[in-house]
């Protein structure tokens, strides 16, 4: 299979079909980012574990892909889901879309695919 990822026009199509960028500020505070560094790293269960990185759902059972918030694990659901709902208050993650995950590599991010 041909790797069609860095093509200019595959590129275009993923711009031209992506929502808009939005940095907030101060969304998480340092101890709410502790909590859930902490959740990721006990976690112990993952639906993608290589040696190059892992992903874990925010789902209590982290190798179980939610997409509904309400099935999240419950301190992930107290920390985020309230806040997302201030920014995006008809919050939805649908069927096409990648789950929101924790994903690591060198370092630890908190990977969130949202789409209004």
């Amino acid at each position: 299979m041909e790797n069609n990822f860095f093509k200019l026009n595959i590129l275009k199509q993923i711009k031209k079909n992506q929502g808009n960028e939005l940095l907030i500020k101060n969304f998480l505070s340092k101890n709410e980012v502790k909590k859930l560094v902490s959740i990721e790293e006990k976690s112990g269960k993952y639906f993608v574990d290589r040696q190059d990185g892992r992903k874990r759902s925010l789902a209590l059972n982290g190798s179980n892909i939610e997409r509904n918030p309400k099935k999240w694990h419950s301190e992930i659901q107290k920390i985020i889901l309230p806040k997302l709902k201030k920014v995006i208050p008809r919050f939805a993650i649908t069927k096409s879309e990648f789950p929101p995950h924790y994903s690591t590599m060198n370092s630890l991010q908190l990977c969130m695919l949202i789409q209004d």
